[in-house]
Formats: C-alpha cells, sequence, structure tokens
C-alpha cells in the first residue's frame, strides 16, 4: 500500500479530532498517526493505493473540511 503522513496540528487539533471530524463531515476514514506510535500523534496517514479519481476526490473533501476550519 501507499501511505503519506500529513502534519495537521496546524489546524489546532490531534490527529485523533482530525480523523473524527473527516469521517463525519465528509464520510472518509484515515489512521490517526498515534496508532504508529508516540512521535507520531499529530499526523493522519492517508492511503493513495486506489484511482486518479478517487484520490482527487478524497483530496477535495479534505480542502473543503480544512477551509472550513479555518473561518
Amino acid at each position: 500500500a501507499f501511505y503519506i503522513m500529513v502534519d495537521v496540528s496546524g489546524l489546532g487539533m490531534t490527529s485523533s479530532e482530525f480523523s473524527q471530524k473527516i469521517a463525519w463531515k465528509r464520510n472518509m476514514l484515515q489512521l490517526f498517526g498515534y496508532r504508529l506510535g508516540e512521535t507520531t500523534g499529530k499526523y493522519v496517514r492517508i492511503s493513495y493505493a486506489t484511482s486518479d479519481e478517487n484520490i482527487k476526490e478524497g483530496l477535495r473533501r479534505i480542502k473543503e473540511m480544512v477551509s472550513e476550519l479555518k473561518k
């Protein structure tokens, strides 16, 4: 599988909080980083082992939610 780790601490929340919000608001699942070790608590792990279309849709959903959080 292919993954990218994204630091979400700049949004003022933990990876767990971000993952819960995106699951509820955008119907997406992500693994919060702290499950991968103590130093990864500010990261979410995103898989990109899917079609280009699915990746674009996922990024669109993430962008929308981040824009809402920054308001």
